[in-house]
């Protein structure tokens, strides 16, 4: 009698055969062709089980390292609108509001995404409502599913008899944990598409492995939300390119990611993502007034340059986002299939929203590498050389992209000084509950466990004034800002002279102000436009403001000591010529200059003398060449896009020798020709 183990994609059966017996019976559980192994070497299979074991610890050490990162994240108040319009959800849900409506988002959160999966989630909040439990429920998500791709992917490569498997093995290994946009993707506050990851591959596992369980995966990738939903759409791409005997179930899984959508869609469930609006472009000039979707599905297939045009436009971000994970796992039909909807789904919107290396694209960074193995598997059964050689360049690869961008996790993600932290953190243990607080979208994440929160629009817009206990939060160059530092000073300097208002809290770029809003008033207008700064705003290291008496005579001092009194005060500024103005009095001499920080290049500089009382100084200031951002964009084949912004960013600095005594008053940036003020 001989030992014969009978191998299969995920699992392993044993029989004993009889001398006279030449059959085997084999579970249905998978389209891969099944093969029967030379007799088990019990050494080599100790190595299979350490590196088995070896890579889940990585692995959950990997997620320590997350659950870490998230805290710091979330402990420096490094979280923006996104966070918040979770956060506030899952807050009201476990306070007893069982349709919360977000006020970050104006509307009930249901009809953002239709992200109903947040209801279960909510009962953690009952037991854990403070601290950044959302944050690390996140990073658990993505290591449970990298765990379950890490064992298939095991169970894949352990049941070829080649010596190469090994190598195989633990390329598929370095493809799962040196991915960085896996880091940037938990890093970017909390979102609903690392949620549904582990959902979305245990539907996976279960569906090639023939268990009708999958569809009860199924159905919680869809309560994740619509973008969630063209994962199954993609499933069933998938298996209908695996050929006949998944056609039946192809079909049923793309129309239920459709049906989903289209679901959610009319019954007003899809506020944050209208098809026609962010796909019309594809059409040309007018697409953006289509109204529906047949009518935009009938102009792309009039206007087919569009959709190619939007893809060679994102190609680089394209790239970045298969690449980390192994490209060739595209030749897999499951993993072809899969990705498609979320390649063509986030490319072809216009510009980079989507496509960039982030959570929108996140199931990619942890399916495509599985794809990877299924393909270099098949290889290895032909040529076992060229299979090992593809797996080592594609970990090669992989490992490449993440020493490239990994070192800049830190400098993208976390924005807000420790000091500036502390501020924020006084303000948030002395603000009731039940105040409203409107706060920079950079660092409101935090205070969004209450009804009543909202983000300070751009120039022009209003906020709406629900409660006359308003808190406000401006941090004008804190934390990662939509607004430029010269729209936030303006709705600071006005929110400072509000009758009303007293200033709390300030200090590290921070400020806080209580306002008693007067009665009957529902809403605030955000100033149209800036005209000048408030250099109290922006003291340098020589600089002290004084910030006693009626706001309009707040200024900053000379401190006494050497360096820049004002700096910090930031104008973007495109192609032409300007007139930098400043009103000061000092008993020392003082430099103004003017930077472009963009390229870190000094454009203009006024020595100005001492003086008795406030002078007028002005400066002609040739904004005629403009550097590129010096923003990280990778280098060579490992470059990502982020965005661009137009323009170049000027600074007004004043400069002190030190041991003087004066104030500076105004500063302004106008254009030459009419003397508009900059502000965008």
């Amino acid at each position: 009698m001989k030992r014969f183990v009978f191998r299969t994609t995920g699992s392993y059966v044993e029989e004993l055969l009889a001398s006279d017996q030449d059959t085997l019976v084999q579970e249905d559980i998978s389209s891969i062709p099944v093969e029967l192994s030379s007799p088990i070497d019990e050494t080599h299979n100790d190595k299979s089980n350490r590196l088995r074991w070896f890579g889940v610890g990585l692995i959950l050490v990997q997620g320590v390292a997350m659950m870490l990162w998230s805290t710091i994240l979330w402990q420096r108040f490094a979280l923006t609108w996104d966070y918040a319009v979770y956060h506030q959800a899952w807050w009201l849900l476990a306070h007893g509001h069982l349709d919360p409506y977000v006020s970050v988002l104006a509307y009930q959160f249901w009809r953002d995404n239709f992200e109903l999966m947040m209801w279960p989630l909510a009962l953690l909040g009952v037991v854990f409502s403070h601290g950044p439990i959302l944050l690390l429920l996140q990073d658990i998500c993505l290591i449970a599913a990298e765990l379950v791709v890490w064992i298939w992917m095991w169970e894949t490569t352990i049941a070829k008899t080649s010596r190469y498997k090994i190598v195989l093995a633990v390329s598929g290994l370095i493809l799962l944990v040196a991915n960085p946009w896996a880091w940037w993707s938990i890093s970017f506050d909390f979102h609903m598409e690392v949620i549904a990851l582990p959902f979305v591959v245990f539907a996976l596992y279960d569906l090639l492995h023939g268990r009708s369980r999958a569809w009860y995966w199924v159905i919680a990738v869809l309560l994740c939300g619509n973008a969630e939903a063209s994962w199954i759409a993609g499933i069933g791409i998938g298996a209908l390119l695996a050929g006949r005997r998944w056609r039946t179930r192809g079909i049923i899984l793309l129309l239920l990611g459709v049906g989903w959508v289209l679901f959610s869609t009319s019954i007003h469930g899809n506020n944050s993502s209208n098809v026609t609006k962010i796909y019309g472009h594809l059409i040309g000039p007018g697409g953006s007034h289509v109204s529906s979707v047949s009518g935009l599905v009938v102009g792309i297939l009039r206007h087919p340059q569009g959709v190619i045009s939007a893809l060679w436009a994102n190609r680089v971000d394209i790239w970045a986002n298969i690449s980390p994970s192994g490209i060739i796992g595209l030749a897999s039909p499951w993993t072809f299939g899969f990705s498609l909807p979320i390649i063509l789904g986030n490319g072809l919107v216009n510009g980079q929203v989507f496509i960039r290396p982030l959570f929108q694209n996140v199931a990619l960074y942890v399916v495509l590498p599985l794809g990877t193995m299924f393909v270099l598997v098949k290889v290895l059964g032909r040529r076992p050389l060229l299979a090992c050689s593809m797996g080592v360049l594609a970990a090669i690869n992989a490992l490449a992209w993440s020493v490239t961008w990994g070192g800049d996790l830190v400098h993208t993600w976390l924005r807000v000084p420790s000091a500036s932290a502390g501020v924020l953190a006084r303000a948030n243990a002395i603000i009731p509950q039940s105040a409203e607080v409107i706060a920079s979208q950079g660092i409101m994440g935090r205070f969004s466990d209450r009804k009543l929160l909202y983000p300070i629009p751009g120039l022009g817009y209003s906020i709406p004034v629900v409660s006359r206990n308003v808190w406000w939060i401006i941090s004008p160059s804190v934390g990662i800002e939509t607004n430029t530092v010269i729209e936030s000073s303006a709705v600071l300097a006005k929110v400072a002279q509000q009758p009303g208002t007293k200033l709390v809290l300030s200090g590290n770029g921070v400020w806080v102000f209580h306002w008693i809003a007067p009665r009957g008033q529902t809403s605030f207008a955000v100033p149209g436009s800036a005209k000048n700064i408030n250099p109290w705003m922006f003291p340098g290291k020589a600089g002290m403001p004084v910030l006693s008496g009626d706001p309009s005579s707040w200024h900053i001092a000379e401190s006494g000591k050497r360096g820049y009194v004002v700096s910090g005060d930031y104008w973007r500024a495109t192609p032409g010529l300007y007139e930098a103005q400043v009103t000061l009095s000092s008993s020392t001499t003082l430099s103004v200059e003017v930077w472009n920080t963009t390229g870190n290049v000094l454009l203009a500089r006024r020595i100005v003398l001492p003086s008795q009382g406030l002078e007028k100084i002005s400066i002609p200031v040739d904004v005629s060449h403009l550097y590129p951002p010096r923003s990280f964009s990778g280098w060579g084949p490992f470059q990502a896009k982020f965005g661009s912004i137009l323009g170049n960013q000027l600074e007004l600095r004043i400069w002190t020798p030190g041991g003087g005594r004066g104030t500076i008053g105004t500063l302004k940036l106008l254009r030459a020709s009419s003397k508009v003020p900059q502000t965008k």
